[in-house]
């Protein structure tokens, strides 16, 4: 996915050669957080990630064999819901559980605080760690929301398009300013 950049987060500071040994033969879970069935942001909102810590996190690394979780949407993308349709369904804009593209961060140095509290966060990373897996998180370096304060403060930084209506090129649905 071009618009991804992952980070690892590791127990043990290690070479990075040693870092990126794992990913030859990597099998990874991706969890989109907010949306599980367990732990959702509209039935738990501002609990997902303790709920999520508490998972049997060692039976599903060793049933399934996952050497890492690939936790998507973690950081703030509290942010404008664009997106009215998904794989041809009309969405209901008013259910709570809607939440936010994840690629769509408003601040790229918060959690999101509907999720929960860095401490529970912290408390998923070891629960997932201490079965046996790495965690990736991801972290969206090429675009923002529209509410990212670098559209009013930093107009500069995004690619320019004419066209569009506020001057600056939007991607996928509308939901996310290309940076440049």
């Amino acid at each position: 996915a071009h618009h991804l950049e992952m980070f690892i987060f590791s127990k043990t500071k290690q070479k990075p050669l040693a870092q990126k040994d794992w990913l030859k033969d990597a099998v990874i879970y991706q969890l989109f957080v907010g949306r599980s069935a367990r732990a959702s942001i509209g039935d738990h909102r501002g609990q997902v990630f303790e709920r999520l810590a508490s998972f049997d996190w060692r039976r599903l690394v060793e049933e399934c064999r996952f050497n890492a979780i690939y936790l998507l949407g973690v950081l703030d993308n509290r942010s404008p819901i664009v997106v009215t349709e998904e794989l041809g369904e009309r969405l209901d804009e008013r259910r709570a559980d809607r939440v936010p593209s994840p690629f769509a961060i408003s601040n790229h140095q918060a959690l999101n605080p509907d999720l929960g509290q860095p401490k529970s966060f912290s408390a998923l990373l070891a629960a997932i760690r201490g079965a046996g897996a790495k965690v990736i998180v991801d972290y969206v370096a090429n675009h923002t929301a529209i509410n990212h304060p670098w559209v009013t403060e930093h107009r500069d930084y995004y690619v320019q398009d004419r066209r569009s209506p506020d001057g600056l090129k939007h991607e996928f649905s509308g939901d996310v300013i290309k940076l440049n």
